[in-house]
């Protein structure tokens, strides 16, 4: 009950606009801030919990292992994927060409 409720406002009200407001960068953009994003995140959590040492050996050790570059790139892959699927339900906005050939 409660799950169809949260569906219903976030994909609801903050969908279209979160879809369209996304539509606007290239797929590559996205990509790359998720996954750094994901990073950052990481260590702001690690920072938070251990300490900015333990954060910064972690992520030093973790950072190439092939459980965290497969998570990174999932997650930036997810995001380019909710991009796209956002973008094609969208209303386009009439361009300059449209508006000045009536």
């Amino acid at each position: 009950m409660i799950d169809g409720l949260w569906h219903g406002i976030f994909g609801g009200l903050f969908g279209p606009a979160i879809a369209q407001w996304l539509s606007r960068f290239k797929y590559w953009v996205i990509f790359l801030v998720a996954t750094v994003g994901m990073h950052i995140g990481f260590f702001i959590l690690g920072s938070y919990e251990k300490g900015v040492q333990f954060a910064t050996q972690a992520m030093l050790t973790n950072i190439f292992t092939v459980e965290s570059i497969l998570a990174t790139v999932g997650i930036g892959l997810l995001a380019v994927f909710v991009a796209f699927v956002g973008s094609l339900n969208t209303p386009k906005k009439p361009s300059e060409d449209d508006k000045n050939n009536p």
